[in-house]
């Protein structure tokens, strides 16, 4: 799984804890004719095993806290996904679906999971639950990935659970609520959503009156995935720019002086390749992200400033 830069730093001291636990618990039953190694890893003992991992959790202090998705990782190693997400909401129910606790412990538990695996998990999490808690689960857990892999996870999970044109506007909307509380210059707004909602719906029903039919059109599915495309590149890169002004306070200028030029308004529909949206020119704009990108892996890197001009 592909991470952004402002990810959460790994903690090297955690796999080498769970390794000594792994060992005493092996010497234990060496010593002891037991086997409490195979019974604490088997899911079909899940029932005890939440109950007695939960009383353990709740005595933990907070600087073990850090722990426990290493700890709960470890254990569920090999386990099926229906089990995995059985005992995560036994353990966490308290928190619910939607807490930001709860996505940001099952995106570490995930972290190294290929990207199916984490659509199933999800699948199983949020089915049932409202748009706005899936919303909110989806965000905090992908809130370090790359937009690709956001994309492909939404779009997975509109044709696997079969949200409706209602439910995937709300999500869209709860979405977008909780990009915009991180950023407030975002050009794509709720309320240009609910209106590009309206609009397609509009056609789809006139469309299904004529004998033309909805051959050709954008599937809600196919609209829904290019709108919410669009939110997610728009918050990658405007964390990028914030990243960026940080590290280069001499080219910021350059920046703010051409800021008119980021991110037009592009109508829903349009071709996926040129979705990737910040000035009127694709080349442009690839050019300059790459520049951006290339200065915040290595700082000495030079800044052709010529790029943040008005290109011609």
């Amino acid at each position: 799984m592909f991470k952004n830069l402002d990810g959460p730093q790994p903690t090297p001291h955690v796999h080498t804890d769970i390794a000594e636990v792994e060992k005493t618990m092996r010497d234990m039953d060496s010593r002891y004719n037991t086997q409490f190694y195979s019974w604490i890893r088997n899911e079909q003992n899940l029932d005890y095993i939440a109950y007695y991992l939960q009383r353990l959790i709740n005595e933990l202090s907070d600087s073990y806290s850090e722990s426990i998705p290493s700890a709960i990782r470890w254990l569920v190693n090999g386990w099926p996904i229906q089990q995995i997400a059985e005992l995560l909401i036994k353990l966490f129910y308290h928190w619910g679906v939607g807490h930001t606790k709860f996505a940001s412990l099952v995106s570490e538990v995930t972290k190294d999971w290929p990207i199916l695996n984490i659509v199933q998990l999800t699948t199983t999490l949020v089915i049932g639950e409202r748009a706005n808690k899936t919303a909110r689960f989806v965000k905090f857990l992908t809130n370090h990935w790359e937009p690709k892999a956001i994309v492909e996870v939404f779009k997975h999970l509109c044709l696997r659970l079969r949200w409706s044109e209602r439910y995937m506007k709300h999500f869209l909307i709860q979405y977008l609520t909780l990009c915009e509380e991180e950023h407030t210059h975002q050009r794509m707004t709720v309320g240009l959503v609910r209106s590009r909602f309206e609009s397609m719906s509009l056609v789809h029903h006139l469309r299904a009156m004529t004998t033309e039919g909805s051959g050709g059109m954008l599937s809600m599915v196919e609209f829904s995935t290019e709108l919410f495309e669009i939110i997610v590149w728009e918050m990658y890169e405007l964390r990028y720019l914030e990243k960026w002004n940080v590290i280069c306070p001499k080219e910021k200028p350059l920046l703010d002086e051409n800021c008119h030029l980021n991110i037009p308004d592009v109508p829903a529909g349009c071709a996926s390749n040129s979705l990737r949206i910040v000035t009127d020119s694709d080349q442009f704009m690839d050019l300059r992200t790459q520049c951006i990108f290339d200065k915040l892996l290595s700082p000495q890197t030079p800044v052709h400033t010529d790029l943040f001009f008005n290109p011609v």
